[in-house]
């Protein structure tokens, strides 16, 4: 089997899409799928996410229509090329409108491309009821959360509570979006007996306060940062499945997170729902369900890894080329 991953990943930080596709590449590969990226060679599959064909790169979208009637984008290819039948896989994760508040070009392709996907996959509950309220109908779609790369996102040689230290708590995000929470990240810093660090940009009309701020940084380092820390606060809101909430559970660690989008979906079970009206509360909670909580994302790590979450899209492509979609 042979898939176009149509998405060229770069090699730094760039937000989740760019990192589940480089967890899942490499995940393909090491279980003998060849791998392109050239959307007009040959292939099986053809592998969609979102609206992007590369970060910042929206695709075109008459290019999937081509593919699906004719089997080439290309003009020459449709003319001369061996004629050939491709099934669309379609990743999708939210729209704009919802995560942000503004409508977008992005928005407009994802909606246009359902057609045409033979088999959607959306990451979580909570991503399927955003397409579904935006019209979206159908039942060839699969639900599967994300799965991050456990070689450097795991519990292997980490720091745990032992509850005489200070609490020490890391947030990140790559994006300053407001919506990512960094308001309540820098309220939670000025808890007693807590110590916060942050993890990517900071917006600069919020005060960072007393968060220890290191920038965006690369993946390695992100999971020594994590392996170092007790908890994960994740205060971002109408989040349709975050990369980075998985690799903090990856990590071991328990959440403390803002009931909105997916995260209650993906933390409830590892984790305690922050309260704006009373902070201090939050983690006089985490600190009483703390090993309870943390037991418990040791016993289901392995759900987290790219290799459980690789195995479901495998099977996907692998029954869409032998001629079903169940």
């Amino acid at each position: 089997m042979r898939i176009c991953l149509y998405y060229r990943t770069i090699d730094k930080p760039w937000g989740g899409a760019n990192s589940f596709i480089v967890n899942l590449r490499n995940f393909f590969m090491k279980n003998d799928v060849e791998i392109t990226t050239d959307i007009n060679s040959q292939y099986d599959v053809l592998f969609l996410n979102g609206a992007y064909k590369a970060p910042g790169k929206m695709f075109d979208l008459s290019s999937i229509r081509a593919i699906k009637r004719y089997g080439y984008a290309s003009f020459i290819k449709r003319i001369f090329g061996q004629k050939r039948k491709v099934k669309i896989v379609y990743r999708l994760d939210g729209l704009r409108k919802i995560y942000a508040g503004v409508n977008s070009k992005m928005d407009t392709i994802q909606l246009q491309c359902l057609p045409y996907a033979d088999h959607i996959i959306f990451q979580s509950k909570f991503a399927h009821q955003i397409f579904s309220d935006a019209g979206y109908n159908g039942n060839n779609f699969s639900v599967i959360h994300n799965g991050v790369n456990t070689n450097m996102f795991n519990i292997a040689g980490r720091d745990f509570w032992d509850g005489k230290y200070p609490l020490k708590i890391v947030a990140c995000s790559w994006s300053a979006n407001p919506a990512k929470g960094h308001a309540i990240i820098a309220r939670y810093a000025d808890v007693e007996g807590v110590e916060v660090h942050y993890v990517g940009k900071w917006p600069q009309n919020i005060s960072s306060g007393k968060v220890i701020c290191h920038g965006p940084l690369p993946q390695r380092e992100i999971a020594e940062i994590f392996k170092q820390s007790h908890v994960f606060l994740f205060p971002a809101l109408q989040e349709a499945c975050s990369n980075t909430l998985l690799e903090a559970l990856a990590c071991g660690l328990p959440v403390l997170y803002i009931d909105s989008g997916s995260n209650r979906e993906i933390a409830g079970e590892y984790g305690i729902e922050l309260r704006e009206e009373s902070f201090e509360r939050s983690i006089t909670y985490m600190r009483e369900q703390y090993g309870l909580l943390r037991a418990r994302i040791e016993n289901e790590n392995k759900k987290f890894s790219i290799g459980c979450v690789g195995e479901k899209y495998l099977e996907i492509c692998q029954k869409l080329c032998h001629g079903s979609d169940s």
